[in-house]
């Protein structure tokens, strides 16, 4: 979703409110780009931490997947 975003902001980069809002549905849908998805993954945090993935992996040690 948010590399999506990310093609988004780079097509009405510049431009004011009137005139982002009088770009049509098709004038906004963007390719997403390699760039898009680097630049994603610098800008959000993460959502589990080292000690939780430890934990899943100790888990996952002794019963396995299902």
């Amino acid at each position: 979703m948010m590399a999506s975003m990310m093609a988004m902001r780079r097509r009405i980069q510049g431009l004011t409110p009137e005139e982002i809002r009088a770009l049509s549905k098709d004038e906004l849908q963007m390719p997403v780009t390699m760039e898009d998805f680097m630049l994603a993954l610098k800008k959000i945090s993460k959502s589990v931490s080292t000690n939780d993935l430890d934990k899943y992996e100790a888990w996952m040690a002794e019963f396995g997947s299902v």
